[in-house]
């Protein structure tokens, strides 16, 4: 239509007058996350007295005033709004943790080839975990939109070089900024946080950022009935009481919908919406969680429970299998029988392997 077209014009010569007077940075989460490593880079670039004009795209949902001070607010751009679309169209760089095309674009995908020739940022992946899921398919150097790699691990070199075939010069030798976070000094409390990520076909399509949910699908799961047998399990209760600890309960936040159907009878075990302190969980269970590795970098157990292996090896949660090096961390947890695992010492690491870079 004519005004589409009209608005179109008007961006890209908004864009095009930012452009020829500024250097744009843009730092990136993802739409339903409430902060990671494209803020904590954000909060450690903020200031540089450089010439760049740098600008932390929000979720609009997220509360900006406990994330930010007064004067970062001002560099603050909503997801979406006209000023990101401008700013996306201007930039010459963007550090992302989330790396999908609707993480990055304001734009609906069909509009896309309107604003084509204006892209000309490069794009710093900053992960928000570490690779250890077999996914060649999506983090080649032709498949994902990324020109850069930031790693935090020696492991993570060797695995973007030999088998993703990144160059040498685009892997960036840097600790993602959320690990600095953790405070290796804080003493864990016999917590144990159990965290399994979600499943692609155990949830709707996300509209207006919304996840839709299908319940009925869930609670026929194998991954729903796996989880909830764990969790009523007589011998977990007896261990948690045994050892004295309690076990919380997390899910991802594409199915917090999800949480009251997780209704657990037991004064040890109880679902939460936000975790204490990752530094305070003494032992840290999930399936393929990226929070794996702060339980890594902090020295502590992580053990392995995966409710629907079946489906999970399938692929048809866009994963096949975990790379063999993560695996060796995990303390495998399959049935009953074997639950007191959890409750052993961490295994010994690879240490030339797992050394975090600083």
């Amino acid at each position: 239509t004519h005004w589409m077209m009209y608005q179109v014009a008007l961006l890209r010569r908004k864009a095009i007058a930012l452009r020829k007077r500024k250097r744009i940075y843009l730092y990136y989460d993802c739409r339903g996350v409430k902060k990671d490593n494209g803020y904590y880079r954000f909060l450690e670039d903020y200031g540089k007295n450089d010439g760049i004009v740098r600008k932390y795209i929000a979720d609009p949902n997220v509360n900006l005033d406990e994330l930010f001070s007064a004067s970062q607010k001002k560099d603050v751009i909503l997801f979406g709004s006209e000023e990101h679309k401008v700013y996306v169209l201007a930039a010459e760089k963007i550090y992302t943790a989330f790396i999908e095309d609707n993480n990055i674009f304001p734009f609906p995908m069909h509009e896309l080839g309107l604003y084509s020739d204006f892209f000309d940022f490069e794009v710093e992946y900053l992960q928000h975990g570490i690779l250890h899921a077999d996914i060649p398919w999506k983090y080649t150097p032709e498949m994902i939109m990324a020109d850069k790699i930031c790693v935090s691990t020696q492991y993570e070199v060797q695995l973007f070089q030999k088998k993703y075939h990144f160059r040498e010069q685009d892997i960036v030798r840097k600790c993602m900024p959320r690990l600095k976070q953790l405070d290796k000094q804080i003493i864990p409390e016999n917590k144990i946080l159990f965290a399994p990520s979600w499943r692609q076909y155990l949830i709707g399509a996300n509209i207006d950022g919304r996840w839709q949910p299908k319940e009925e699908a869930l609670l026929q799961s194998d991954y729903y009935q796996g989880m909830i047998k764990l969790l009523t399990s007589s011998k977990m209760q007896q261990l948690l009481e045994q050892y004295n600890y309690t076990l919380e309960v997390k899910l991802h936040p594409i199915f917090k919908e999800y949480t009251h159907l997780f209704e657990i009878k037991s004064d040890r075990i109880r679902m939460v919406e936000e975790t204490d302190r990752i530094e305070t969980y003494r032992i840290f269970i999930t399936d393929f969680s990226s929070f794996l590795f702060d339980f890594v970098y902090l020295g502590r157990k992580v053990c392995s429970f995966i409710p629907d292996e079946i489906q999970f090896c399938s692929g048809m949660n866009g994963y096949r299998a975990i790379e063999p090096e993560s695996e060796d961390l995990l303390e495998k947890i399959i049935g009953e029988e074997n639950l007191e695992k959890i409750f052993g010492q961490p295994k010994e690491v690879n240490r030339e392997l797992w050394t975090f870079i600083d």
